[in-house]
């Protein structure tokens, strides 16, 4: 999913990533049940190796839907995440950047000229009141 574009929205980025690794998720359980399950009815003659082959295919069904449900899940709200704090910072560079400008240009000016481009004429009268 971290291998896709980032341009693109967070939902078809986790489609994206389950579609491509989806399959292969899918047929290695598929596989590793079915030589389990053989050994599961080899395993009558030995009692471990039935309690063995019964609790490796209880893990690979939790880790299969781990894989499957719990982890794109997971990876999906860290990316929205990423993505809006992206998107904040962008916003924010722009902003402060752009006022930044304006500030700096407004610094730079002398008071006279500051004034003159506020339209504040009261300087004056307070200046001849004193």
């Amino acid at each position: 999913m971290t291998s896709t574009p980032s341009h693109l929205d967070v939902k078809i980025r986790v489609a994206q990533g389950l579609s491509l690794e989806g399959w292969n998720i899918t047929m290695n359980l598929v596989t590793e049940i079915t030589i389990l399950a053989i050994g599961f009815f080899i395993g009558f003659v030995d009692p471990l190796i039935h309690e063995f082959c019964l609790l490796a295919v209880m893990g690979l069904l939790s880790d299969f839907f781990l894989q499957t449900f719990f982890f794109p899940t997971v990876l999906s709200l860290d990316m929205t995440q990423v993505r809006n704090l992206e998107l904040t910072v962008v916003r924010s560079t722009y902003f402060y950047s752009r006022h930044y400008f304006v500030f700096r240009w407004l610094y730079v000016m002398s008071v006279a000229e500051r004034r003159r481009f506020a339209g504040d004429s009261s300087f004056i009268t307070l200046a001849k009141k004193r």
